[in-house]
């Protein structure tokens, strides 16, 4: 499920070498469990559990992102 708000508002939207590759934290996308690569896929960050999601596995479309799983929560 999608929330929409000010799309010119900084979100948490990470693309490619976005995210902290410093850091030993694995990312998993939670629907497809594919890990996070050097590919250029976006990534994006549920606003209530802070899962990264592929946007292609989300129904983002654009303002503050709640996953399926929070939204029906």
């Amino acid at each position: 499920m999608k929330t929409k708000s000010n799309p010119n508002k900084k979100y948490n939207i990470k693309k490619d070498k976005a995210i902290d590759k410093s850091s030993k934290q694995e990312y998993h996308c939670p629907l497809c469990r594919e890990k996070y690569g050097n590919m250029a896929e976006v990534w994006i960050e549920c606003t209530i559990c802070k899962y990264w999601w592929h946007e292609a596995c989300t129904s983002y479309e654009s303002g503050i992102f709640t996953c399926d799983i929070c939204a029906m929560g």
